[in-house]
């Protein structure tokens, strides 16, 4: 039997609030409702203990209607040591496995839980974590004195999950010498056992601050976004007087691609990627080629008029991939102001937008060098 212990009675100075952080909402459901449903859906918890204060257990009831397992609601301590040990107080005789779980660490995925209660069932500790990626410092009175080895190095999170008798030894051993400490694995390591760190995700931040708010908003908001993929085609032939344009750049060369506008096939292929990403017609009906007013007109300020008809669709664009395909002339040396132009026109980062070029090894129209093609794939959310 597995027990999980879900403590929210946290007094969340940082965050400023006269609302427990965890019943703040991010993207219409709470804190503490996002963080239960990840323990109910993972399959592997037989019971739920929340541990709150004691204003608040009707709040936390309520936030908890949609647990379907055995529930218990508890006051917590006023200390995150003290709270754990009434949840332990109350955990079903029967459990063998008990996990510990910071209820502000909303965003923890089934998968970690149930890699954590694995680890324990084999090891005795299951502890969330990820390793150091930046650069650690050492600081004095805010002056950087040294530099930390990273290698080695975790970042503990929660859940941590233990087989009972070695959480309430060591819960036990604390109490017995007044230690406080500031998570489970640090008690558990006090009595001479290892505990096994378990892969987690970089993203099971605990929510502290408003900032943290404002970020898991953005991650959720990200996630619930309707994604959109879309590809273009354009092929033109060569004729004499007229410009090579691609991507922007005018392109030194004896002939130029014929065409209506100036017949820039790798941004025709990316506006057609768009609006068919966006569901909308092709080029042809927004810029009809029997319109003289698009006669010999930019392709770039056509991507820029596309870019706002695609966002007026309600959608946001998140990158383009293009290729550009024909055998003569060499492009690589223009592929960065190629992509410069591009972003520009989309109004996005220059690395949100890929462009390359190959050939057909003088093979078709292309490698006849008759004409050029490019193709283009886009990502939007909306």
């Amino acid at each position: 039997m597995v027990s999980a212990i879900i403590l929210a009675a946290g007094q969340g100075r940082r965050m400023k609030s006269d609302i427990n952080k965890v019943y703040l909402k991010i993207a219409k459901k709470s804190v503490l409702k996002r963080a239960l449903s990840a323990f109910q859906n993972c399959g592997k918890i037989d019971e739920i203990i929340i541990v709150c204060r004691a204003n608040e257990k009707k709040w936390a009831k309520n936030e908890a209607k949609e647990v379907t397992i055995p529930l218990k609601i508890i006051e917590g301590g006023d200390v995150r040591q003290q709270s754990v040990r009434n949840g332990l107080s109350v955990v079903s005789p029967d459990a063998d496995i008990i996990c510990v779980h910071d209820a502000a660490r909303c965003l923890i995925r089934e998968s970690v839980i149930k890699r954590c209660i694995t680890a324990a069932k084999r090891t005795g500790s299951g502890v969330a974590g990820v390793m150091a990626k930046d650069t650690l410092k050492k600081v004095e009175n805010g002056v950087i004195i040294d530099t930390v080895d990273r290698s080695g190095i975790a970042f503990v999170q929660t859940p941590q999950v233990f087989k009972r008798d070695i959480l309430l030894k060591a819960h036990e051993q604390a109490l017995k010498d007044g230690y406080i400490g500031t998570d489970e694995s640090v008690l558990v390591e006090r009595t001479g056992l290892k505990v096994t760190l378990v892969k987690s995700d970089y993203d099971n931040i605990k929510v502290t601050t408003r900032d943290d708010l404002a970020f898991l908003e953005f991650l959720l908001s990200e996630e619930k976004m309707d994604v959109k993929v879309g590809h273009g085609y354009d092929a033109h032939e060569f004729k004499e007087g007229r410009s090579l344009v691609l991507g922007g750049v005018t392109i030194p060369n004896d002939k130029g691609l014929n065409g209506h506008s100036d017949a820039d096939v790798v941004v025709h292929a990316i506006m057609d990627a768009l609006l068919g990403a966006a569901g909308l017609p092709d080029i042809g009906v927004f810029f009809p080629p029997c319109d003289n007013e698009f006669k010999d007109a930019s392709s770039i300020k056509l991507l820029e008029k596309t870019a706002g008809i695609v966002k007026e669709a309600g959608f946001l664009i998140a990158n383009v991939d293009a290729t550009i395909i024909l055998q003569s002339p060499k492009v690589q040396e223009y592929i960065y102001k190629m992509r410069k132009n591009i972003s520009c026109a989309l109004s996005i980062t220059e690395d949100q937008v890929n462009v390359k070029s190959t050939t057909t090894e003088h093979m078709g129209f292309i490698g006849r060098k008759e004409g050029a093609a490019a193709h283009a794939v886009c990502l939007i959310k909306g």
